[in-house]
């Protein structure tokens, strides 16, 4: 759903006031266009570098036919920034700022543009998310979104998915490497210094999936470390987990079952990761359920997967 302001098509000077867009003036630039249609051959014609169809036209028209409507489409137009972001999804309006002013805007404002923000919004952050171009996500999240509340999913939604998918994915792996699959390159993937980056700037919208990634890892280090004993490979993949901005008590879980893995390995340097994760590295032949006792194991499992 892209935008058009209907009044584009009246190629207005500058200087036109609100007043000025009287009905009687409508009526005259409505004519002039519709009779742009009669001389023509084509089913479009050219409007201000547009390619615009009759029926386009008119709908155009019957808007600024409205009062409220009218008012709002000159109020966007007087933000050339907001104007452009909603038509063509131009971050000039993030970057610059302005969007911090958009929650003065009047209501009749805010709930016109709604779809037509939510859209582009939605637009830009799924590419963002996708490039794991966690500066220009933190552009788009620096500020809560001030539509109204009916289309704020609607500009994460893309974006949600994707992320959604992506657990399902790491679940699924996970799962791979418990039933004995070799840990491939793939899990950098999923601990990637980027993604874990693009994960943490997006919106508290995504706290519940963030956790849920999280949860995933979770899993891939148990998987790594139990039945593959990889000692390092499943330390830094839960740490690489508590960098993710967690709810308190998932963040408490991952913490736990590190301590425990750190406590039982104390011999292992935890921080050389990256050369378990590339080469391999050393193996550990005690399973941390074998050292710390059964006792124990049976409390932290029931903890662990409840």
């Amino acid at each position: 759903m892209r935008y058009l302001n209907p009044l584009s098509i009246l190629e207005l000077p500058s200087e036109t006031t609100f007043e000025a867009i009287t009905p009687t003036f409508l009526r005259q630039q409505k004519r002039r266009l519709l009779a742009e249609f009669d001389l023509s051959t084509e089913p479009t014609i050219d409007v201000s570098g547009r390619e615009l169809d009759r029926a386009t036209v008119l709908k155009m028209f019957d808007e600024l036919a409205e009062d409220h409507l009218r008012k709002v489409h000159f109020e966007i137009q007087e933000m050339p920034a907001l104007s452009a972001f909603l038509e063509d999804a131009s971050l000039t309006y993030f970057y610059e700022g302005e969007v911090a002013q958009l929650p003065a805007q009047s209501k009749a404002l805010l709930s016109y543009i709604g779809p037509y923000f939510a859209h582009a919004y939605n637009k830009r952050l799924l590419h963002a998310f996708k490039q794991s171009d966690w500066e220009e996500i933190q552009v788009l999240c620096q500020h809560p979104l001030t539509i109204p509340p009916e289309y704020q999913a609607e500009a994460y939604k893309d974006t949600y998915r994707l992320l959604h998918g992506r657990v399902d994915e790491l679940e699924a792996f996970a799962e791979e490497i418990e039933k004995g699959k070799e840990p491939s390159g793939k899990l950098q993937e999923y601990v990637d210094e980027m993604a874990i980056s693009s994960i943490n700037e997006l919106p508290v919208y995504f706290s519940g999936i963030r956790d849920k990634y999280a949860m995933g890892l979770e899993n891939l280090a148990l998987a790594v470390y139990n039945k593959h004993e990889r000692v390092q490979l499943g330390m830094f993949v839960l740490r690489q987990g508590l960098k993710l901005n967690l709810t308190p008590g998932v963040a408490a879980r991952l913490q736990e079952l590190l301590d425990i893995m750190v406590a039982q390995n104390p011999l292992i340097d935890s921080f050389e990761t990256m050369k378990e994760t590339l080469g391999g590295g050393s193996r550990k032949k005690n399973n941390w359920w074998v050292v710390v006792g059964i006792g124990t194991v049976i409390s932290v499992l029931v903890w662990l997967f409840i």
